[in-house]
This record gives structure tokens, sequence and C-alpha cells, in this order.
């Protein structure tokens, strides 16, 4: 390096490395990396609460057919009781 490199440049480096330098050493860190939080103001999507709910009155109609199809079936007889071929 020259003289006057020495004398009006370097001042100038150590200036900006001691300037970057306190700038690292107080960095804090900028990217988030927890979950993302819910606003409180929404609980669930209304589409997916009206889904949700078409879908347990869907369940909740099938309940009801397989109950009534199981009373059907245990009140109705199956059999023919008037079998005469085993009565000899």
């Amino acid at each position: 390096m020259l003289r006057r490199e020495l004398i009006m440049m370097e001042p100038y480096r150590q200036l900006r490395y001691h300037g970057h330098r306190s700038r690292v050493a107080s960095a804090s860190a900028v990217v988030d990396s927890g979950p993302p939080t819910r606003p409180r103001h929404v609980v669930e999507p209304g589409r997916r609460q009206a889904a949700r709910r078409q879908l347990q009155w869907r369940h909740l109609d099938a309940d009801i057919r397989l109950m009534r199809a199981l009373a059907e079936i245990m009140d109705s007889k199956r059999l023919d009781n008037d079998n005469t071929d085993f009565e000899k």
C-alpha cells in the first residue's frame, strides 16, 4: 500500500469494519420459526364450519337409517314357521 492509501483510506476501512462488527454483534433473529398464530376474532371459517355441520348431519342420518333397518329386521319374521315336513 502506498503511504497516501494508509493515511486516507485505512481509517475509513477501520471505521467501516468496526461499524459492521457492532451491527453483527447487535443483530437479532429476523426469521420467525414458530407456528403462525391465529387471529382471535377468526375461530373457524364459515364454509369449513358449515361443511363440518353438514357432515355431522349426514352421519346422523345414516345412523338413524341403520337403526330403523335393524329394528325392522328384529320385528319381522324371516323364516316360515309353518314347515309341515318336520311335523311327521
